[in-house]
């Protein structure tokens, strides 16, 4: 399977064949998952993966705030009385 890229996520690949010698070592996407303006600062994170085409980076939004809570575990009820046989 193929590396499917979601919104707020995307990879860098390193450039195997560089036409000249300022170009890029590593080329790559992100799909927004957010309308940005300018002066926004985007932060991302990267994990080192293999893929299709050899090495590449996996890059994803980093949206984390100092406070953000996980959210809160909800209690779930059941009895056997709603079930119909």
């Amino acid at each position: 399977m193929a590396y499917e890229h979601q919104p707020g996520q995307g990879a860098i690949y390193n450039v195997k064949n560089k036409k000249h010698e300022k170009a890029p070592d590593r080329d790559g996407l992100l799909i927004e998952d957010q309308d940005y303006k300018r002066g926004d600062v985007i932060k991302l994170s990267g994990w080192t993966r293999r893929g299709n085409w050899g090495e590449l980076i996996s890059i994803k939004v980093n949206n984390w705030k100092p406070g953000d809570a996980p959210p809160a575990a909800r209690e779930v009820y059941s009895s056997d009385s709603d079930v119909p046989f």
